[in-house]
Order: C-alpha cells, then sequence, then structure tokens
C-alpha cells in the first residue's frame, strides 16, 4: 500500500539519530564505569595490591568488564542498526519529497494517495509523460521509503531481544539480583522477567555443550556460577516433593531452564573461568544441589534388611525407603533438556538410586525363598511400577550409562536390568539404543565424534562382557522366578534394542579390531580359556537368540560378516595374516549356530523338534541376509549377488541341510567345500593351469562360473559333490582349504 502525502511530508527519521546516539552513549557510560571499577580494584589508595585474594578481585574485575564490553558491542550494534535504517530511510524520502516540490512547482495537484492531476484542459504530450514519470517516481520511492521503515522495525524487534539477554544475561548478573530472584522464585512470586533471567542463567553455549559431551570441562563465567548457587540455596528449605509441586507451577521454559541449571551445578566438569572467589564456586559438584535432593540421594537407608515376625513365624523383610523423594527429583531431571545431561552428579547420583533398589527389587524376586521374605517400598507393597520413572529420567545420560556399567559392580547391575521384568521397556532401552553411525568415528578430529563413539563401545561392550560368562547365561536362559523365562521372553524389546546396537561389533566378538568403532574392549571375556573357542562370545549369541525377532537380525549380520570375510581373503590371500579371514569367517559361522543351539536348548522336548526349531532360526537369518538392503560391506556385490541366485543350493551350503524328522536328528553343519565358493569367486586372477586343471568350474574368460550355474537345481546330489570336490582342491591349491573348517570345529566340535 503506497503511503499518504501527510506521511511523506510529516516523516521525521531524523529523530533516529537522537536515539542512535544515546544507545552510543549508554556503552560508552557503561564501559567506562567498568573501566573505573576495574581501576578500583587493581589499586587501594592509589598503591596496587598483591595476593590470592587480590588475584582473585582482578580476574572478577577483569570478567566483569568483559560482560559490560559484551554489552557495550549489543548496544553498538543495534546503533548501527538504526544508522543503517535512517540512511535507507531518508534516501528514498528525499527522492518522494523532491517529486512533491516539482510537482507543485509545476502547477499538479497532488491527492491524499500521491496521485498527481493537471487542471490544464488542453492537449500537451509532452507534459502527460513528465506527469505519468513523476508520479511514478513519487510512488515508488514513497513506498520504497515505508519498506524501509518497516524494515528496520523488524530489525529492532529483533535486536529488542538480543538487548533483553545481554542485559538479563548470568554472566551480566550480580549477587543482589540473584537473591532477589531466588527469593521470589522460592516463595512463588517469580514475574516474567525473574523467570527470564533463570531461563538464561541455565543456559550453555554449543560450544559450552559440545565440551561436556566430549568429556571435557568447559568454564562459565564467575557471574553465571555465583547467579545458579544462588538460586540453589534459595531452595535448600524445599523437599524434592515441594521443589518438584514449585517447577509444575513454572512455565515450560522456566521449568527447563531450573531443571537445567541444577544440571549445570551439579557437573564437575563445569568450571569457573575466573577462580579464587571464596564466594563462588570453582566448579559444579553435588554439594551445590538444593539440600533436599542432597540429602535423598545420599540417604544410607535406602534399602533396609531385617526380620519381621507375623504368627509366631520370622520373616526376613526388605524395605525400600525414600521412592518418592526419587521419583520428584526424576520429575525435577526429565523437565531439563536432554543435551544438559552429561554425567552430572544429580544424574549418577539418581542412578545409583534406582541401582539400589533395582538390586533389591532383582534379589528378592529371583530369591528361591522369596515367598518367606516381606518386600515393601515405604511401608506398602509395590504395586506400580515404581522403578521406570528413576530410570527413565537419566536412561539418556550417556557418561552416566557408561560409568555405572563399567563400575565394578557393573556387570552385575547390567544383569539386574537384563532379567527385571520392565512394566515399560522403553524407560530403560535409551541406556543401550545406539545407530550404526553413533558407535563409529566419523571425524577423527572431532573430540566430540571420538567421545560418543568410544562411550557407545565402551558402553556395549560392558553389555557383552556381562553377558559372557557361564553364569549369566544360566541365569539369562532361565531367570528364577519366572518359570524359566528367558530375557527374550521377558523383554523382547530391550533385547532388540540391545542386538540392533551390538551388531556392528560382531567382528570384535572373534577378537577382530574394528579401528573405526573404539571403545568396545574384549579382553579376558571373549575367549576366556584362550582356545579359539570363544564361549563368552557364544554366550552373547545365546543370549541375543532368546527373542527370535533380536536374534534373526543379529545372526544374519554375523552371516553376512563371515561371508565378507572369505571374500576378503579371496581378494588377497598372498596377505600376511590372511588366512586369519577364513578363520574368523570359521568362527562366526559357529558361534551363529551354536547361540542359536543354546537358545533353544530347552524348548522342546525331543531332539528332532529342537533341532529342526533351530534349522529354521538358521534359515530366518540367512533369508534376511537377503534383505538387508545395499551392498554395505567390501565384497557385498558377490555376496548378495550369489545369495540371490544362488537358491537352496546356496543356502545349504550356509546353514547345512534342514534336518531329518529322526528321534535322533541332529543340526547340520555348513558345507565348507561349497562355501569355498565365496573366496575362489574373489580371486583377481588364476593361473594357467589351474584354470587348465579345473577347466569345469571356469568360464572362458578365466573367471570362476556363476554359482547357480555350478549347482543348478536342475543337478543332483553326485554333480553337486563332484562340484564341491573340484572347488575345495581349487581352494586348497590357492589358498587355504581347510582354514574355514577347523576355525569352524574350535567353536563348536563335531558332535
Amino acid at each position: 500500500m503506497t503511503p499518504t502525502r501527510t506521511q511523506v511530508e510529516n516523516w521525521t527519521p531524523g529523530s533516529l539519530l537522537t536515539w542512535c546516539d544515546g544507545w552510543r552513549s549508554l556503552g560508552t557510560s557503561i564501559e567506562g564505569l567498568f573501566d573505573d571499577y576495574v581501576a578500583h580494584v587493581e589499586k587501594v589508595d592509589g598503591r596496587y595490591w598483591e595476593g590470592v585474594a587480590a588475584e582473585a578481585a582482578f580476574e572478577r574485575a577483569h570478567s566483569d568488564r568483559a560482560t559490560a564490553r559484551s554489552i557495550v558491542d549489543t548496544l553498538g550494534r543495534v546503533a548501527g542498526t538504526i544508522t543503517t535504517g535512517y540512511h535507507a530511510i531518508k534516501g528514498n524520502l528525499d527522492v518522494a519529497r523532491d517529486a512533491l516540490a516539482t510537482a507543485q512547482e509545476n502547477c499538479f495537484t497532488i491527492t491524499e494517495n500521491l496521485e498527481l492531476i493537471d487542471p490544464r484542459t488542453e492537449d500537451d504530450a509532452d507534459r502527460e509523460a513528465f506527469r505519468v514519470g513523476l508520479q511514478t517516481t513519487l510512488q515508488r520511492y514513497a513506498t520504497l521509503a515505508e519498506q524501509a521503515d518497516l524494515d528496520l522495525t523488524r530489525s529492532l524487534e529483533e535486536a529488542r531481544t538480543s538487548l533483553r539477554i545481554a542485559f538479563t544475561s548470568a554472566a551480566a548478573l550480580g549477587d543482589t539480583q540473584a537473591t532477589a530472584d531466588a527469593a521470589s522464585l522460592a516463595a512463588g512470586t517469580a514475574d516474567a522477567e525473574t523467570l527470564h533471567r533463570i531461563v538464561e542463567s541455565g543456559t550453555l553455549t554449543p560450544e559450552q555443550l559440545a565440551d561436556l559431551r566430549a568429556g571435557e570441562s568447559t568454564s562459565i563465567p564467575a557471574s553465571q556460577m555465583e547467579y545458579l548457587n544462588t538460586v540453589a540455596r534459595s531452595l535448600d528449605t524445599l523437599s524434592p516433593r515441594e521443589l518438584e509441586q514449585l517447577m509444575s507451577s513454572l512455565p515450560e521454559e522456566a521449568r527447563a531452564g531450573l531443571a537445567n541449571s541444577l544440571q549445570i551445578i551439579s557437573t564437575d566438569t563445569v568450571t569457573v573461568a575466573t577462580s579464587g572467589d571464596p564466594d563462588v564456586p570453582a566448579q559444579g559438584g553435588f554439594d551445590l544441589l538444593p539440600e533436599g535432593i542432597r540429602d535423598s540421594l545420599s540417604r544410607e537407608d535406602r534399602v533396609v534388611h531385617g526380620v519381621e515376625s507375623m504368627g509366631g513365624t520370622a520373616l526376613r523383610q526388605t524395605t525400600l525407603h525414600g521412592v518418592p523423594d526419587a521419583h520428584a527429583i526424576a520429575s525435577i531431571v526429565s523437565a531439563g533438556d536432554g543435551e544438559y545431561r552429561n554425567g552430572s552428579d544429580l544424574d549418577r547420583q539418581l542412578l545409583a538410586a534406582g541401582r539400589e533398589y533395582l538390586d533389591a527389587h532383582v534379589t528378592h524376586d529371583q530369591d528361591p525363598q522369596g515367598e518367606m521374605t516381606i518386600f515393601e517400598v515405604d511401608g506398602f507393597t509395590p504395586r506400580d511400577p515404581y522403578l521406570d520413572p528413576v530410570f527413565a529420567a537419566v536412561s539418556d545420560d550417556r557418561i552416566a550409562v557408561e560409568q555405572a556399567v563399567t563400575d565394578a559392580n557393573g556387570s552385575d547391575f547390567v544383569r539386574d536390568v537384563l532379567t527385571h521384568s520392565w512394566s515399560d521397556e522403553s524407560a530403560i532401552q535409551p541406556m543401550f539404543d545406539f545407530d550404526e553411525i553413533e558407535g563409529a568415528v566419523q571425524d577423527p578430529n572431532d573430540p566430540v565424534d571420538v567421545a560418543e563413539a568410544t562411550r557407545s563401545g565402551q558402553i556395549m561392550s560392558a553389555v557383552a562382557a556381562a553377558m559372557s560368562t557361564d553364569a549369566a547365561w544360566q541365569q539369562m536362559s532361565s531367570i528364577p522366578g519366572t518359570d524359566h523365562q528367558s530375557i527374550g521372553e521377558v523383554n523382547p524389546e530391550l533385547v532388540r534394542t540391545i542386538s540392533h546396537s551390538m551388531t556392528p561389533y560382531i567382528p570384535s566378538l572373534v577378537n577382530v579390531e574394528v579401528p573405526d568403532r573404539p571403545g568396545f574392549d574384549i579382553e579376558g571375556w571373549t575367549d576366556p580359556e584362550g582356545s579359539r573357542s570363544y564361549r563368552g562370545s557364544a554366550n552373547v549369541f545365546a543370549a541375543l537368540s532368546t527373542d527370535e525377532e533380536a536374534g534373526t537380525h543379529f545372526q544374519s549380520h554375523a552371516l553376512q560378516e563371515s561371508v565378507s570375510a572369505q571374500i576378503r581373503f579371496g581378494e588377497n590371500p598372498d596377505a600376511p595374516n590372511s588366512n586369519q579371514h577364513l578363520a574368523n569367517a570359521g568362527q562366526l559361522l559357529a558361534l551363529t549356530d551354536k547361540g542359536i543351539e543354546m537358545s533353544m536348548q530347552d524348548r522342546y522336548d525331543d531332539d528332532a523338534a529342537r533341532d529342526l526349531a533351530v534349522y529354521e532360526q538358521k534359515a530366518n537369518a540367512y533369508n534376511a541376509v537377503t534383505w538387508l538392503g545395499g551392498h554395505v560391506l567390501p565384497g557385498t556385490d558377490l555376496l548378495f549377488d550369489t545369495i540371490s541366485a544362488g537358491g537352496e543350493p546356496m543356502k545349504e551350503s550356509v546353514i547345512g541341510p534342514k534336518p531329518d524328522p529322526a528321534a535322533e536328528a541332529y543340526v547340520n553343519r555348513p558345507n565348507f567345500q561349497r562355501l569355498s565358493y565365496f573366496s575362489l569367486a574373489a580371486f583377481q586372477d588364476f593361473p594357467e593351469d589351474l584354470r587348465t586343471k579345473y577347466r569345469d568350474v571356469f568360464e572362458e574368460n578365466g573367471n570362476i562360473r556363476p554359482y547357480d550355474e555350478l549347482f543348478s537345481v536342475s543337478g543332483n546330489t553326485a554333480s553337486w559333490s563332484a562340484t564341491d570336490y573340484l572347488l575345495a582342491n581349487l581352494l586348497s591349491e590357492s589358498g587355504n582349504q581347510y582354514g574355514l573348517r577347523l576355525a569352524y570345529d574350535e567353536v563348536k566340535p563335531p558332535s
């Protein structure tokens, strides 16, 4: 819409310069005041003073001046915005006003809508053209002036936010403001500005958050730490439930900001940029949390064991204390943003409380004499899923989880998590939920990337190690107190999550180093006896096979990795230690078979039914390989193409033939001779004498014939056996015929 004549004539952009000068003057005044402040701190009675207190005062003064200069810079940017807007408005307005003056000089009538009317009645083409052009210029530049004014308005609205943040940021606040804000917060009378300051005080920059995710220290201004600590001290008189109630009355943003501030002040890697002030904590930690939270999370009577007499019978009694307070703290933690949960003492101590409750509950549930034990939660028989909220609040704090599963009792904790029947598995799943990219280092020069990948590996190796012992397998396959249910039956979604997160580490289960996946420690548990039987890894395969979906996913990737290892051997059979690829392939095949067998050991009354079930599960895993989609491993073009074309003969070579329905049936082993096809097909060049000697398996171009031609479905057992023999001999002369089978037998000896 075009501005009116009145607007064009009465606009006064010069007033903007008055505002601009005012902002600059304010900035100069602020900077001068803080320069004087620093000068007065540095000298007392005109003389420099020294000592620890002096150094702390110097650092604080210079930090405050840096904050003031940041505010002055913001004011300067606003002044610059005004100056730019002024020139844009005035430049266009001057052209429009010149057009108005010209119209008046030429006796045109000017309407309020900036239309020019010629009062003369005689025809004059030149004058009419002049009128049209002048009207166009007038309306155009009046519109441009109005648009420049609107642009400046929007820019100042945006600057208003930055000014508000600059003047209310925690770094710009003193202890007096913090005390006033804390008092109004505790009294429930905090206004919008107070809540805004509380939100700002609980905010870290992306760079600071990245430091914490990398496990490194990050510093915040002393004023911010002082503000956070003052607010926390104002909450000392509140119990966790009272604090939760107070927070529930706040707007969502303020509630999250206060929760985030509790994370910041309880994270020991958050330090103060300028240390030495006795009134400002040097770093975050447990002692800075509100007293009610500290008392709840440090209570020594969380789990109490005793004896209760009932009807003349002495019964053991286990009582849990403090669960409602733990729920309140969990609610407080959950109100915050997940990116602020980076191993704070708040999270670690809440997780420790949950661990203690969980251990007591699992011990009671799995105790053969559990029926003779009274189990109470704060004086009542537990009915609702009281553990879920505690773990749901902190299960996404990967630093806290990593510390929990890798400490001295970490394996016990993992087994408690796996064998407890969760009413809502989503409360615990984030502890072990890693996508394939998350565990791999994408950028070795990015400390956050490296730290998070390492953390993923450490957590998953701790989970695998906890599963790896025979005692663990006995517990996981037949959980006491559950009518012999397995972890896959009790917690299927949790086992599926672990299966997906463990999949990238499959090579590590046969001690293959995966350079881009750090942190997965295999020391002492994959092959505890050093016999290459991989007994520990077999228990992991078995545990993940207790749920059919989880097992199929894990086994299919193990089969894929096994075949890929054979292909890697064929691509470079003369490389140092190339035979290890064949050994790893055999080990993974055996672990897949053994894991499936172990998981089904007690599910069937006769061997034939069990062995048929094992075969069907192996078939599911094999079929899943064809659905993996995309050739994601080196050599997998050959893998997928061969499997897709190979049909039942290829399937039989990998998982063995379907067992006979006999009472004494046994699980058939892979056809190792036929499996040699994968390695041979990957060979780059065969000597002429071998191509001549085994010409029946070669094409005219010197390549191995396609699998579906060698083992045509129209063939018979005799022709297939003859081809098996040729392939095995060819591999024997080209590499190692027995490496695959020998490695398989060491893990899963022949029956």
